[in-house]
C-alpha cells in the first residue's frame, strides 16, 4: 500500500484502499493462525511448550511483535479505512503501520530461531 498513496493517479486511491482492506484482513489471519500454534504448543509435553514459554517471558517479543508488529497496525489500518479517507495524516499512517509490519515480521522470525529449543526423538 505505500507506493500506492504517493501516486497522484485518481485510481491509485482505489488500490491503496482494497490494500489495506486485504493487509488489514492478514494481520487479522495471522493473529488467528499464531493463537492456534501457540495453543497447541502450550499443550504439548516437548520442547514446543518449552520455546512458547520463552517465547512469552521474553518482552520484546511480546511488545515488539505482537503488539507493535501486529495490533497497533491493525488499529492504524483500521482507522484508515473507516475513518481517515486517505488525508494526508492518513498516508503518514500507513507508512509508520507498513515500518512496524516489517519490524514485527523480523522479529517474529528473529525470536522463533532464539527460542528453538533441539529435543531428541526419543
Amino acid at each position: 500500500p505505500i507506493f500506492s498513496t504517493f501516486s497522484e493517479n485518481p485510481g491509485a486511491y482505489k488500490i491503496s484502499q482494497k490494500l489495506e482492506q486485504l493487509d488489514a484482513g492478514l494481520i487479522v489471519t495471522e493473529l488467528i493462525i499464531l493463537g492456534a500454534y501457540f495453543n497447541f504448543a502450550f499443550f504439548l509435553p516437548t520442547g514446543a511448550r518449552h520455546s512458547a514459554e520463552i517465547l512469552f517471558e521474553t518482552p520484546s517479543f511480546v511488545i515488539g511483535f505482537l503488539v507493535a508488529g501486529l495490533l497497533i497496525p491493525l488499529a492504524i489500518e483500521t482507522y484508515s479505512i473507516f475513518f481517515s479517507k486517505h488525508s494526508k495524516g492518513g498516508k503518514n499512517l500507513l507508512i509508520a503501520a507498513s515500518a512496524l509490519v516489517l519490524l514485527g515480521g523480523f522479529l517474529l522470525r528473529y525470536y522463533v530461531l532464539h527460542a528453538g529449543v533441539f529435543q531428541y526423538p526419543w
